[in-house]
């Protein structure tokens, strides 16, 4: 599990699109419901490490948080530009910032995912296997009475009064879904094999069945706290989950396993641009319908990917890209080809010579302490004459 896989990501492809047909006008957008948002945590209970850093998590997820915060409000205005002001985009941010049921969309994710992962590390640091199950199992059970007995039975009948910051009421649910991910890591490579993918894909087909056969009409809504029974709300998520990520495996390679590929491994942008994009689109083209909800908010999200990626500052706005400073060493000698950075403690990072840095560097030894918030851009076109020897420079990221 130290690469990351690519079946995972090709599955959170097929999930980003399911939760854009369930924010579209697609008459069968509850089914989504049954599984996207509980196998997004499963995901990534499989991808869970030991010893987060925290700080940086927090970083790496708010700050896409609050720049995409700013960005929803701003497409709001842009459909509504009678409410523009910045008095109303003030209020409209701490809405964000209590997050949760308070603002529309996925905004609520994030916040319990990032708790969530917390909490599991916590538990895991502190109490053995059985205990941690336990722990969580009466969570799962707890959060289930809770919604049975307080969130009303209509959906639209959550109101503001059973708002809670961040969605803390559905972390413990979360929590459950990222543990078995978790503890899923075992037996994945049984789950991932053709015949787990017929298997899943015969029960998923069995469920639906049941469904309408026995009147169950089961539906959970994790973000609205909607979630009554025990046990399908453990069945369902998970036979479908197993479906997603064995077909992802076994999905032939080319240009469709490709871009599913590339949605997953960009589906935070996806995630938090496609509703605002979707809804442009319907308020200018009413008659597109979820086709074209669906299709703007999908590739007008890539293109704007594509845009950000092009900017070290937009990286770390939008896609929380950290700046990952390494102290570097410069050395230099006339009987070298090359210039040598040096990463410590670790490898050596070969520079070629140019004629012009032969020009600019005079036959002596020079070292140079580099730990400047630059891209490989700037050593690829570094002009030596203004290297001075100890002056502090940095370079991004984790190699060059």
């Amino acid at each position: 599990m130290d690469k990351r896989m690519e079946y995972l990501d090709i599955a959170k492809g097929l999930l980003i699109i399911s939760v854009i047909l369930t924010h579209s006008p697609w008459p069968y957008a509850q089914y989504m419901y049954w599984f996207h948002m509980p196998a997004f945590f499963i995901i990534s209970g499989l991808l869970y490490r030991d010893r987060i850093d925290f700080r940086k998590q927090f970083l790496k997820f708010y700050i896409p948080y609050f720049s995409f915060s700013a960005v929803d409000i701003l497409f709001n205005f842009l459909m509504y530009p009678g409410t523009a002001s910045i008095g109303k985009f003030l209020s409209s941010f701490i809405y964000y910032i209590y997050g949760g049921k308070a603002v529309w969309g996925v905004f609520w994710f994030i916040p319990v995912l990032l708790i969530s992962k917390f909490l599991f590390s916590k538990l895991r640091n502190n109490f053995k296997t059985p205990y941690v199950i336990s722990i969580i199992s009466l969570g799962y059970i707890a959060v289930h009475i809770y919604s049975i007995m307080v969130i009303p039975n209509s959906i639209v009948d959550i109101n503001k009064q059973y708002w809670l910051p961040l969605d803390i009421d559905v972390v413990p649910l979360a929590l459950a879904y990222y543990a078995i991910g978790f503890y899923a890591k075992t037996i994945i490579r049984y789950l991932v094999t053709k015949s787990a993918m017929f298997i899943s894909g015969a029960a998923c087909l069995l469920l639906i069945f049941i469904n309408f056969a026995c009147r169950i009409y089961f539906y959970m809504n994790m973000k609205d706290s909607y979630y009554k029974s025990i046990v399908w709300d453990l069945i369902i998520p998970l036979c479908f989950t197993i479906f997603i990520i064995a077909l992802s495996n076994n999905l032939v390679k080319g240009r469709l396993r490709s871009f599913l590929n590339y949605c997953g491994v960009n589906s935070l942008v996806i995630m938090y641009m496609h509703r605002p994009i979707g809804n442009l689109t319907l308020k200018i083209f009413p008659s597109a319908g979820w086709i074209g909800y669906t299709l703007c908010g999908l590739f007008v999200s890539l293109a704007f990917n594509f845009i950000i990626s092009k900017s070290i500052i937009t990286q770390i706005l939008f896609k929380g890209k950290l700046p990952n400073f390494k102290l570097l060493r410069l050395s230099l000698s006339p009987y070298q080809d090359s210039l040598t950075f040096q990463q410590t403690p670790s490898r050596d990072i070969p520079l070629p010579r140019t004629a012009k840095t032969a020009r600019t560097v005079k036959y002596k030894l020079a070292v140079i302490s580099m730990p400047l918030l630059l891209s490989r851009h700037f050593l690829k076109n570094l002009n030596l004459k203004n290297l001075k020897a100890g002056r502090k420079y940095y370079t991004m990221g984790s190699h060059l």
